[in-house]
Parts: C-alpha cells; sequence; structure tokens
C-alpha cells in the first residue's frame, strides 16, 4: 500500500457541503494536562491490560520509566494471540476487540477523573472538519510522525480499513463496548491501581512489571 504524506491541506477546500459534516461530538478537541498524573496514567495503562485479559489475549510486560520532565512513560505488549500485526488492520474479526482496548484506557483516565466517557480525544486531528466521505484523506494524514502512536489514530486507522465512509458509527460503536467492559471490570481496575502504584519508578531509571505478573493480579480480582 502507498501511503501519501500531505505536506498542505487547506480543510476548508475540502469539505463538501455543509450537510455532510458531522458534528463531531463524538470527539473532544480540549487538551488536558490532568491526563498526565502518575495516578491517571497508571489506571489509563490497566484498563487497557485489563480489557485485552478479557478478550482471552495475551499480555506482556509493561515497562514504566520518567522522562526528563518527570513524567511517567508506560509501554506494555498487547498483540493478538493467533494472528500478526501485520492482519491486525485487515481481520473484522480481530479489529473490534483491538480497538475497545485502544480505547478502554482514555475511558479509564477520563472516570478516573470524573470527566464524560462518552467521547475521545482528537489530539489535535482535524476530524471535526472532515465528512465521512473524506476519511481516507484523515487516514493519510495520520501516517505522519505526529500521530502515528496515539492510540486514536490506530482507532481511525482501524475504523477506516473496517468500515470506510462508516468510519465515524464504527468508533461509536467501538466506545459504547469498551465503555461497558471498563464498567464490568471498574472494581479490578482499581484494586489493580491501588496495589501497583507504590511500585511506580521515582526516577528515569526504568522499572519492568512482568506480563504474568498482571495476569496473576487480574485472575485474583
Amino acid at each position: 500500500m502507498v501511503v501519501t504524506i500531505f505536506r498542505h491541506f487547506d480543510f476548508a477546500d475540502l469539505v463538501g457541503p455543509r450537510e455532510e459534516i458531522f458534528t463531531m461530538s463524538l470527539f473532544d478537541q480540549s487538551e488536558y494536562t490532568e491526563f498526565n498524573g502518575d495516578h491517571v496514567v497508571l489506571c489509563h495503562e490497566i484498563g487497557h491490560v485489563v480489557v485485552w485479559f478479557h478478550f482471552g489475549e495475551a499480555i506482556g510486560p509493561l515497562k514504566w520509566r520518567r522522562n526528563s520532565g518527570g513524567l511517567l512513560m508506560p509501554s506494555v505488549a498487547l498483540w493478538p494471540r493467533s494472528c500478526g500485526i501485520e492482519r491486525l488492520y485487515l481481520s473484522p474479526d480481530y479489529a473490534k476487540p483491538y480497538a475497545e482496548r485502544l480505547l478502554a484506557g482514555e475511558i479509564t483516565a477520563r472516570r478516573v477523573l470524573g470527566m464524560r466517557t462518552d467521547q475521545i480525544c482528537s489530539k489535535g486531528l482535524p476530524v471535526e472538519r472532515m465528512s465521512n466521505y473524506l476519511a481516507s484523506e484523515l487516514a493519510q494524514i495520520t501516517e505522519t510522525e505526529d500521530f502515528v502512536n496515539e492510540d486514536i489514530v490506530k482507532v481511525l486507522k482501524l475504523a477506516f480499513n473496517n468500515a470506510q465512509s462508516g468510519w465515524r458509527a464504527w468508533v461509536a460503536e467501538r466506545l459504547g463496548q469498551a465503555n461497558s467492559l471498563v464498567d464490568e471490570n471498574w472494581t479490578a481496575i482499581k484494586r489493580m491501581a491501588q496495589k501497583l502504584k507504590r511500585r511506580l519508578p521515582r526516577d528515569e531509571k526504568p522499572c519492568v512489571w512482568p506480563g504474568l505478573e498482571m495476569i496473576n493480579k487480574m485472575e485474583r480480582y
């Protein structure tokens, strides 16, 4: 697949008639520094892990480090057991649970902060200006370096590949399912966060929590 990187866009020239433009209440365009707090970041990652465990998928090690500014920088290996990453975006059977796992992190963070969970942050993407006919253009923009590692970008790519012009409804459905899963597993998420917060790194020296240990805790709760 050839991906074109767009150097300049005038989105005002791209959008269609006004009635074709969605009211993108699904996306929150605000930026929240509260998402960077230790407890919120911890719960965000546990939300990912618990929902992926719910689907019976593999849990790899959860790695933590702090950047030079003192913010937590997590990394966790959560991939499907039965297909490689190259097939993930092409298989509807895996795309839905994977997207719900991705969304579960922010949903958990929002719930911890007392925020509404029927929205997700757009991370600066121009989703509010896009009609459903222009989903492919947005998909190409998300390949740029500034966006490629964001959870919402991965969800959008899954939506484009599996629903094309129906990408927004697909994302909304996944968001609803992810909310239900977080709600169903909320007690486990809270208990794990309470137990693990004391083990977060205090400086830039990284630490690793083995996947098996995470599984044992989830089974206990």
